[in-house]
């Protein structure tokens, strides 16, 4: 790989830990938080939400299978203007060097 993509890998590999260490600690707080409010009891005059039958885990899954279907659009999108302004640069750089 050129310098470019070795310093975009590891700036990428920095964020995604970066993101890791973020989540961990939002999921350890809300633990926290969940285990505090289990432990009062709240007033009457709070409401209460209804207990649903939404399937939590097919909403979540749903959403991301969507993310997914975006991101490999996005990336063929991506892939096609490359295509499409790499052509002109090519032969830019041929007629140039031909002279």
């Amino acid at each position: 790989m050129d310098t470019l993509t070795d310093t975009i890998s590891t700036i990428n590999e920095a964020t995604g830990k970066a993101i890791a260490t973020f989540q961990e600690q939002v999921l350890a707080f809300n633990r926290d938080v969940v285990a505090a409010l289990g432990k009062i009891e709240l007033p009457s005059w709070l409401p209460t939400p209804e207990a649903t039958d939404t399937n939590v885990d097919a909403l979540v899954k749903q959403a991301y299978e969507f993310q997914a279907g975006r991101m490999e659009a996005d990336k063929q999108f991506v892939l096609g203007l490359v295509d499409i302004w790499a052509q002109p640069a090519r032969k830019a750089s041929a007629s140039s060097s031909a002279k």
